[in-house]
């Protein structure tokens, strides 16, 4: 590498293949997965179909999606009912569990486990008062996934994971911006340098490696938060 004292760093986002999440769907994706849970288990244990308004549920959910203009009213409303649901259907899981020891699969359980995790974070969402849920899980199938909001015109909002770049010499170096700045101050970089970065978080962070003599200039506004 020749040219080692400039580094350019941006924030970028790998997006993933899923649907847009909204809430409606988040919890009904979690009742059908366990009411098809509940079944297996059932006729595994020689045990009749549980009594349970699937169908009701899985037509209010159909009716729902269909309409065009989706009011906040109404929505609030299908999503008491699924919730309410999903809540019996959880203890229709427990109830066979304390007689007849279940057993899971290590998939299984952890789809169980996010399903939980839905469900608080829905119910205190509906519930409660909170403003912003941390850790906020949007997609069943892929619960690592969380919401980022990028800023675009197009897209406020972008589903996926969040990686930051560095190029340096025309040679692009993908991680966090912890390694990053690691890999820049300890094997690469020469004093001075210049980073252009689109987020001021990275100057908290350099100020830990503060060594004398060194000039850091940022070459690009913060981007201003979304109302």
């Amino acid at each position: 590498m020749n040219d080692t004292a400039i580094g350019m760093q941006d924030a970028t986002c790998y997006e993933s293949r899923i649907s847009f999440p909204t809430d409606v769907k988040l919890v009904w994706n979690c009742c059908k997965e366990v009411y098809l849970l509940i079944q297996q288990k059932r006729k595994e244990l020689k045990l009749r179909k549980g009594r349970m308004n699937y169908a009701d549920r899985k037509k209010d959910f159909t009716d729902f999606q269909k309409t065009k203009k989706k009011a906040r009213r109404t929505e609030k409303k299908v999503r008491k009912k699924l919730l309410k649901f999903l809540f019996r259907l959880l203890q229709h899981i427990t109830e066979p569990d304390e007689k007849y020891q279940l057993t899971f699969s290590n998939k299984q359980a952890k789809r169980y486990s996010t399903i939980v995790k839905i469900y608080g974070q829905q119910h205190e969402k509906l519930y409660g008062n909170v403003k912003e849920i941390k850790d906020r899980v949007v997609s069943l199938s892929k619960p690592y996934i969380r919401p980022i909001i990028r800023g675009k015109e197009t897209k406020v909002v972008e589903f996926g994971a969040k990686v930051n770049m560095l190029q340096i010499d025309g040679i692009n170096f993908i991680g966090n911006e912890k390694n990053q700045i690691c890999i820049y101050f300890r094997i690469i970089a020469k004093m001075p340098i210049t980073i252009a970065h689109s987020v001021r978080l990275i100057i908290s962070f350099l100020s830990i490696f503060f060594i004398n003599n060194i000039t850091i200039i940022v070459s690009a506004k913060s981007i201003p938060k979304i109302p």
